[in-house]
């Protein structure tokens, strides 16, 4: 963590990975040199409370697994091949519908829900693909879920910046960022596998985690701190999602 000329503003980034941190270079008026400290201790307190809700979730589901399993007298029968087509026929036909949906649908709902739709699938094809292809290349790091994390935060840093960006920023512009953001990737990150290949990884996923947050936390200085640093968009500014 570091600023330039000692003044630092820290705001909050969220995606389906983790809440991450970035910062602009001058506090609020009215702010005294306190506030930038406070404000990353808030912003690591973000990190620490996401990542320890999630390792709890997974713990506490464990747990209940534990509990259930032994009483279950039968196990549960392999899903067949025609019901796994039938099933993802259904969840390309279901994908298809968000189409007329988003058009159908007031245009109040195409930044909350609707134009996001259109995105999630792709999204969670790409982290299919990207997972099954890397993540068996190396069992002590899980390197196609670290891959789709960090993409997911450049994506979302990127898309974050632009919605900011005066020069570029109309009522479409703004919908179809937020539908990436929300709906591709949403889909493509992960926090729940990351905790469960951390609990899987014992020691070393504390290091795979460590190394996952940090990455992600440079990318972001890149991608959304130095375009406020040198004025190219202000946190200030938002996005209208109607004409």
């Amino acid at each position: 963590m570091f600023s330039l000329h000692g003044r630092m503003h820290l705001t909050s980034v969220v995606s389906g990975f983790m809440t991450f941190v970035s910062f602009e270079t001058s506090p609020h008026s009215g702010e005294d040199s306190s506030a930038g400290i406070s404000k990353i201790i808030d912003g690591l307190t973000q990190i620490l409370i996401t990542l320890a809700v999630s390792m709890s979730g997974l713990a506490l589901g464990l747990h209940f697994a534990n509990l259930i399993l032994p009483h279950i007298p039968l196990k549960l029968p392999t899903v067949r091949y025609p019901i796994r087509y039938a099933l993802s026929i259904l969840s390309v036909i279901a994908y298809a519908l968000a189409i007329p949906i988003y058009f159908i649908l007031p245009h109040r709902y195409r930044a909350k829900a609707t134009a996001a739709l259109l995105f999630s699938f792709p999204g969670a094809l790409l982290r299919h693909i990207i997972s099954i292809k890397l993540n068996p290349l190396n069992k002590s790091f899980p390197l196609g879920t670290f891959t789709i994390n960090i993409l997911g935060t450049l994506l979302v840093g990127i898309f974050h910046s632009l919605q900011r960006d005066n020069r570029h920023r109309n009522p479409l512009s703004c919908v179809v960022l937020q539908a990436l953001m929300d709906g591709f990737c949403g889909c493509l990150s992960t926090v729940s596998t990351f905790a469960v290949e951390i609990h899987g990884l014992r020691v070393r996923g504390w290091a795979y985690a460590g190394a996952s947050i940090f990455t992600a936390q440079l990318v972001l200085v890149f991608v959304i701190g130095i375009p406020r640093w040198t004025g190219v968009i202000l946190e200030s500014a938002r996005c209208t999602f109607e004409a």
